[in-house]
């Protein structure tokens, strides 16, 4: 876990223009040490994916398969036999 000092979090604060409470103080660093630590394994993991070569093209053979259009046809406003009318945008 990554660690962070009382006084990171009041020059923060005070950076950042935000009033802490004493009580609030040790609440804050809880958070920002557990962002932090979240923020550190993104990156590894992030490393790690980079590592891969992303280029790898992954081949299959195509199967045809017969389906039948007549579910899909129902829900259409307009067809001709087995097509679905569209109206023409470009003329």
């Amino acid at each position: 876990m990554i660690k962070i000092s009382r006084e990171e979090v009041l020059h923060i604060a005070s950076l950042s223009r935000i009033e802490l409470a004493e009580d609030e103080i040790s609440g804050v660093i809880k958070d920002l040490e557990e962002v932090l630590t979240y923020a550190s394994r993104v990156q590894e993991v992030a490393a790690e994916a980079s590592s891969y070569d992303k280029n790898i093209n992954v081949y299959r053979d195509d199967t045809i398969v017969a389906t039948d259009p007549n579910p899909i046809l129902a829900n259409v406003p307009k067809r001709e036999e087995n097509y679905v009318v569209v109206p023409v945008v470009l003329e």
